[in-house]
């Protein structure tokens, strides 16, 4: 069976023109993808074989136009949406940026480099059910063995508490950015 095909998925011009339009076509699962593939495709680092469905796909890119046309830069939006900076509006180009002087966390004190957030992937890749994405987010500095080590510790902590069956006992390291 087929788990992979082509599709368009991003359209880099909003002309109606087919002459002038770009658009970029993507791998696409059909099927998720299991514990053992995934395992295999991080393992011999094949990082462009983590595919989405064509509906996570189209998904994921109107989100993705959607941060452009209000935010400067995708940094700028993670920035405020993984660390709480504030931001402003750039009053010539109507576009969020980021306060970086004026960046504060849920409790009002400055971020401080080396800040670190666990978070869910917004978009995943297409897995089977139970296989969840973490993403583990440092602010200016280079994650650490240790922090990873911590991170794993929170995500089983957190899946035992959800009562999830396998109780967040395999995991796969990627440092990816």
């Amino acid at each position: 069976m087929e788990s992979i095909k082509r599709g368009a998925t991003d359209s880099s011009s909003s002309s109606s023109s087919s002459s002038s339009s770009s658009v970029r076509t993507r791998q696409l699962r059909t099927t998720p993808m299991s514990w053992e593939e995934v395992t295999e495709i991080l393992n011999a680092k094949n990082f462009g074989q983590l595919l989405r469905s064509e509906q996570q796909e189209v998904e994921y890119q109107a989100y993705r136009k959607r941060i452009s046309r209000k935010w400067r830069s995708i940094a700028d939006f993670m920035l405020v949406r993984v660390f709480g900076f504030s931001s402003a509006i750039d009053e010539y180009t109507g576009k969020h940026f980021v306060k970086k002087d004026d960046a504060l966390s849920v409790n009002g004190e400055k971020i401080k480099v080396g800040t670190v957030r666990l978070l869910l992937n917004d978009f995943p890749y297409f897995f089977d059910e139970g296989i969840s994405h973490w993403c583990l987010w440092k602010y200016g500095d280079y994650v650490t063995v240790d922090e990873i080590v911590e991170a794993k510790k929170t995500v089983q902590k957190k899946l035992r508490e959800d009562n999830f069956e396998q109780s967040g006992s395999n995991f796969v390291d990627l440092i990816h950015w």
